[in-house]
């Protein structure tokens, strides 16, 4: 017998009239009906009858019977095949992704983009610091590293690709070098102290020689989400690599800052020597065909301790 009748039979039972239940099946009531008549001819008892006097159904004492006892099998069945779908999870292969806290967000919509057409696979990011990422790596945890740093110690990986970035210059909505810009140049950050991401620290201070400017530094913080913070508290500009948290949009200006000279770059890496998953491989394939994807491997003047 057919498992959906089981569970059309038990909303008949919880309604009214059987039309009532049909709405509520979103299905045609003589097919209901005949749902019914189904269960009835097979196990030769009535198990519903109209209330005398009106239209109103209500179930005889074997419909009462088959009601509770479908519940349940049904409510165990329900689960069943949630333990089944569950076994099945925990048998996919696993991808393992490490990133840093900053290109988590970025990271996350890499997988996300790339997973739905690989709906057969788990996927799990790792975010921590970059030597915590490293031993993870040696240590086969995790498949590749994401990171803004270039590795000090390449000749222990291979670099899959590189990828840039956006700078913005961000400050509060009203914030006046800001305030109805397009763009901003390293020359119009002169007048005040700014709140500077690590990362590009040394590209920052290089584009400040070539171009001839002096920009202080007022904060230098590892985190981006940390510079914008005080850039914020304190009403200072802060200067980081990649797009900012949405949630922060209503309250700041992101304004793109250009430079000849200072540019963001996140690399991807590998262990080298160790075979790489099929589709590890096909997502770093994936990659490449990004608009942000650089194929000449640029390589930041920062290491750091991958």
């Amino acid at each position: 017998m057919n498992l959906d009748f089981y569970r059309n039979f038990v909303t008949v039972a919880e309604s009214y009239t059987v039309s009532e239940a049909a709405r509520r099946l979103n299905i045609a009531q003589p097919a209901l009906s005949a749902q019914i008549k189904s269960l009835e001819s097979y196990y030769g008892v009535q198990l519903i009858k109209t209330r005398q006097g009106s239209r109103h159904l209500e179930l005889t004492a074997a419909g009462e019977l088959l009601y509770r006892r479908m519940r349940h099998i049904l409510n165990a069945t329900d689960v069943l095949r949630t333990d089944l779908k569950m076994v099945a999870f925990n048998e996919l292969e696993t991808v393992a992704i490490g990133t840093v806290p900053d290109l988590s967000m970025a990271v996350g919509e890499y997988v996300a983009d790339f997973a739905e057409k690989h709906p057969d696979r788990r996927w799990r990011i790792t975010v921590n610091d970059v030597a915590t990422l490293a031993d993870h790596l040696e240590r086969g945890e995790i498949h590749c590293i994401i990171t803004p740093f270039a590795a000090s110690q390449a000749f222990m990986y291979t670099l899959e690709g590189a990828f840039t970035r956006p700078i913005y210059a961000i400050g509060r909505k009203d914030h006046p070098l800001l305030k109805d810009k397009q763009h901003v140049r390293m020359t119009s950050l002169t007048k005040e102290p700014i709140c500077l991401a690590t990362e590009l620290e040394e590209g920052f201070f290089r584009s400040c020689r070539e171009e001839h400017v002096e920009i202080p530094v007022g904060i230098r913080c590892t985190s981006t989400a940390t510079v914008v913070d005080v850039a914020l508290r304190c009403h200072r500009i802060a200067v980081i690599a990649g797009d900012v948290s949405p949630w922060l949009a209503p309250y700041i200006t992101a304004v793109p800052l250009r430079s000849k000279y200072l540019r963001a770059e996140h690399y991807v890496y590998t262990q080298k020597g160790v075979e790489l998953p099929k589709v590890m491989r096909q997502f770093l394939d994936h990659l490449k065909d990004r608009e942000d994807y650089r194929p000449d491997f640029p390589r930041s003047e920062m290491s750091a301790e991958v």
